[in-house]
């Protein structure tokens, strides 16, 4: 049985991967960069599984946004992406101004338009 697009790119990936280290590496090894348990990894090796998007985000960060394309799903804006990666380093105080512009942005679409007034 042939194995679906992904677990050939996955494959391909983990091939370059181990290139790139100049010697062999684990699956374990490699999951564990990518941020994904041993297990899955290799099930997605196999094309026994397809990836859930939060584990597509995991390895989109590692391996390329192509992963997205690859599965047809709609890549992620890029400025939230960035924003995620350093929402932990983030002041609380810049946590809570990111929020209050959310929450006004939210609140205007929500409330009616004065426009006929």
């Amino acid at each position: 049985m042939a194995r679906n697009p992904f677990a050939l790119w996955f494959e391909r990936k983990f091939v370059e991967w181990e290139a790139e280290a100049g010697h062999r590496r684990t699956v374990s090894e490699f999951a564990e960069w990518l941020n994904i348990p041993r297990s899955l990894c290799s099930r997605y090796l196999t094309g026994s599984l397809s990836p859930s998007r939060k584990n597509v985000d995991l390895i989109a960060i590692r391996l390329g946004p192509e992963v997205y394309d690859l599965l047809g799903l709609q890549r992620p804006d890029e400025v939230l992406q960035r924003l995620q990666g350093v929402w932990d380093q983030l002041t609380e105080a810049q946590k809570a101004g990111i929020v209050s512009i959310l929450e006004e942005s939210e609140a205007s679409r929500s409330s009616p338009s004065k426009a006929f007034t």
